[in-house]
């Protein structure tokens, strides 16, 4: 899951945070959003004749990373080394879309367009519709034919959960007189407006508006502190401020689809707020963050011609057609189908007045109906429809009863502007969700984890969830989940020759929407087994074993001479068992002896068979971005060496990455790490690193760097 306790990073006009237990698992989260291309820019300019003068803006905007971008945060992360990451997108859980626009000089703030949620299924997107009068409609039109512009900005507000971790500190605020000395001017989201907020917090907590108590003093107090003061202020932040776009128009010329700096301002009255709030950071606790991103109109149609975006219509009522599209979780949600009504007109009907099942669709209707299933999620109907003239839907979702025991469902109806309607289950007859995560979990040798989380009501179906090293988190909804705790048992299933174990069942209140699953298991016993050459023997084995009251895990490598590779053996434990193991090594010798060795008991990370006196490992992953081939070389030869003792491997074309493990004696002089690299022009390079650390990256061809 997405860890809040980390700052993001700014890649290529990306915010990318870490995930809390993954660290080659990154979240991006675009800083602007875009108008969709499929394949040209999806806007159009409706301009009306006649009395009705004005228009209907249409546009679709997405908030997604562009592939340029995604190439340029692997690139920067492969560059700093270790395994290749892996990009994925956070778990959205609210969001609104605004569409704002410096329309009319005597405003002195910009004026809202439209406003509406956006769809969180994948990439944050939404269909903007936007009725103008006669002067915006001749703005907008100017705007695009002279200069290829809008003069409006897309904005948009989204929630995400992240997991932060404990901090040792309670905080409270005086929220009123936060609210009288709060007067602050800046952007939003820029680093001035972030560092004039995070000096304001700083400022009241001096003046004791916030008070801080600092539980734990071990460790680095400060920095938990300012964590904790920062934390407070990003819920302050969204307590009492709003974003909104500048007071006036960004000044031009401005890149096509830069990012829009929102600024803010106080959305409370101080009667409004209660005296006194508290926060407290005992343990690690589930974040709400908001990721406000803005972007201009700018360059929006590129090279597409402006005839395809904007056309005229007469009063007359022309042929058209009608998009009725629904998000793609109706398996997820127990959902075999939405039946949608449409009404054309001003006043539909009553809310209790229950659409026909089988009336057939004809063009001169104005009430029209639709399916949508898993397997036909768009429905597109020709209507006789003037454009102006208002649409409504209503919708009842068809519940399928193996997946729930929920009676058939209907919303009211609401208006849509604009010929597409898109329909999203999750918000019109919302479930109670319970999202799982695995937390300190090791992956790789775990199969997978089961998850039954059963609802309150029995009659309810429980929902089975699979967590694994692909899938780290996964969603039960419940339509009909009763009141109650949801009852989670979770059973971890090892791969073969694995242990595995179940955890006895837990519950989850109510206003509780996230798990984070930990496991019975903690972090694996790792031993590096380095065997050297022993005189006479042919073959050496070596059991490891770790023991606690009736946990036993045994595992057992073994060697025939002359191979002498080292071998890193897992012994799995549960909480609470201490990491001591014990080994015994068994040799082989040529004249048929059998050397059985005693029973040792070591908490040591490596252990040497067949040494002769103290020695200590050195171990040491050499990485080379792209490898040798990149670097203009055929190979790339490695020596790691500490006085006469020495190992050495070959990367060759585009191999990247080689480990080298060297026993040496422990009053020995400091390794050295030799490169030599034989140059694709016949000539050589070499370089040498003293003291070398555990992951060297080799990049550069400066010898001296």
């Amino acid at each position: 899951m997405l860890d809040a306790g980390v700052a993001p990073r700014q890649i290529a006009g990306l915010s990318v945070f870490v995930d809390h237990a993954d660290p080659q698992l990154f979240y991006l989260l675009a800083d602007a959003p875009r108008v969709r291309a499929d394949p040209r820019p999806q806007l159009s300019l409706t301009l009306f004749r006649g009395d009705a003068a004005g228009a209907l803006l249409e546009l679709e905007t997405v908030l997604a990373p562009t592939p340029e971008q995604l190439e340029e945060v692997r690139r920067t992360l492969e560059a700093e080394g270790g395994a290749p990451p892996r990009l994925g997108r956070p778990d959205f859980r609210e969001g609104t879309v605004e569409l704002a626009g410096w329309m009319q000089t005597d405003e002195l703030r910009p004026l809202t367009v439209s406003m509406g949620p956006p769809s969180l299924v994948g990439d944050p997107s939404a269909i903007v519709a936007a009725r103008l009068d006669a002067a915006a409609a001749a703005m907008i039109e100017q705007a695009l034919r002279e200069g290829d512009a809008l003069p409006t900005a897309v904005l948009y507000r989204l929630e995400l959960l992240g997991l932060a971790g404990p901090l040792g500190i309670e905080v409270e605020a005086d929220l009123r007189r936060v609210h009288d000395r709060l007067v602050i001017e800046g952007a939003l989201t820029s680093p001035i407006g972030r560092a004039r907020l995070a000096k304001t917090w700083d400022e009241l907590a001096t003046q004791e508006v916030v008070r801080v108590r600092v539980l734990d003093e071990s460790g680095d107090v400060e920095s938990r502190r300012a964590e904790a003061l920062t934390r407070v202020g990003e819920d302050l932040v969204a307590k009492m401020l709003q974003a909104t776009p500048p007071a006036s128009r960004p000044a031009t010329p401005v890149a096509p689809g830069a990012a829009v700096e929102l600024s803010f301002r106080l959305s409370k009255q101080r009667d409004e707020l209660e005296t006194t709030a508290r926060w407290s950071y005992h343990e690690r606790s589930v974040r709400r963050i908001v990721h406000h991103a803005a972007a201009n109109l700018i360059g929006v149609l590129g090279d597409s011609p402006i005839d395809e975006h904007v056309t005229y219509v007469d009063l007359a009522p022309p042929r058209r057609e009608l998009v009725v599209r629904t998000e793609p979780e109706l398996p997820a949600l127990g959902i075999t189908a939405l039946e949608v009504e449409l009404w054309l007109g001003e006043a539909p009907p009553e809310d209790g007045d229950e659409p026909p099942n089988d009336q057939p669709v004809e063009l001169e209707e104005t009430r029209l109906f639709a399916t949508l299933t898993a397997e036909q999620g768009e429905v597109r109907l020709p209507v006789r429809r003037e454009a102006a003239m208002p649409l409504w839907h209503r919708v009842r979702a068809r519940f399928d009863p193996e997946r729930t025991h929920a009676a058939d469902r209907g919303s009211g109806w609401q208006p849509a502007l604009g010929s597409t309607v898109v329909l999203s289950p999750r918000r019109l007859f919302a479930p109670r969700s319970l999202t799982v995560v695995t937390g300190r979990l090791e992956l790789d040798w775990l199969d997978h984890v089961e998850v039954q989380v059963a609802a309150p009501d029995p009659e309810e179906p429980a929902r089975t969830l699979v967590l694994s090293g692909e899938r780290r988190s996964a969603r039960a909804d419940f339509l009909a989940a009763g009141e109650g705790p949801l009852t989670v048992t979770a059973s971890y299933r090892g791969k073969d020759d694995e242990p595995s174990l179940a955890e006895p069942p837990r519950e989850v209140a109510d206003d509780e929407e996230l798990l984070v699953l930990d496991g019975p298991f903690a972090p694996s016993v790792r031993v590096l087994v380095v065997p050297l050459p022993v005189a006479g023997v042919l073959s050496i084995v070596t059991e490891l074993e770790l023991r606690h009251d009736d946990w036993v895990q045994t595992r057992s490598v073994s060697w025939d001479l002359p191979d002498t590779s080292s071998r890193t053996v897992a012994l799995r434990r549960p909480r609470g068992v201490e990491s001591r193991y014990r080994y015994r090594s068994t040799m082989v010798h040529d004249d048929g002896r059998v050397e059985v060795g005693e029973w040792v008991e070591s908490e040591a990370p490596a252990l040497v068979v067949g040494a002769e006196g103290e020695v200590v490992v050195h171990r040491v992953e050499v990485y080379v971005p792209g490898g040798p081939l990149a670097r203009g070389a055929l190979a790339m030869e490695l020596l790691l060496a500490s006085g006469e003792a020495s190992t050495s491997a070959v990367l060759e074309g585009s191999a990247d990455a080689v480990e080298l493990v060297l026993v040496a004696p422990k009053d020995g002089p400091e390794p050295v790490l030799s490169v030599d690299e034989i140059l694709l022009s016949g000539e050589s390079r070499r370089r040498e690193i003293h003291g070398p650390s555990a992951h060297e990256v080799i990049v550069g061809t400066d010898p001296e760097d």
